[in-house]
């Protein structure tokens, strides 16, 4: 969420929505997880929010041990919502 709400900048909204782990196999060491929001991804959110106010997006991260194995996958499905402004209450583009 923090990524996304940095990226989109201050004319949007991002809320936390729901998040699901499913566990694969017990984590017995240290377990890594990386965060991955590229450029095409950001563009695709601003175009989908020019045709509707606001949308609900899943993201997907597996966290894995040293050894490469993944040992869950988390999915967390944020809100995006282009913010209002004071003056008129109409959403800003």
């Amino acid at each position: 969420m923090i990524m996304l709400i940095k990226q989109l900048g201050p004319g949007y909204t991002v809320w936390d929505r729901t998040a699901s782990i499913r566990f694969r196999q017990p984590g017995r060491s240290t377990l890594t997880a990386r965060f991955v929001l590229n450029a095409d991804t950001v563009a695709e959110i601003r175009a989908a929010l020019q045709a509707t106010p606001k949308l609900d997006r899943a993201f997907t991260v597996e966290l894995a041990a040293g050894d490469g194995s993944v040992c869950a996958v988390v999915e967390k499905v944020v809100h995006v919502r282009r913010r209002r402004t004071e003056t008129d209450g109409r959403t800003e583009t």
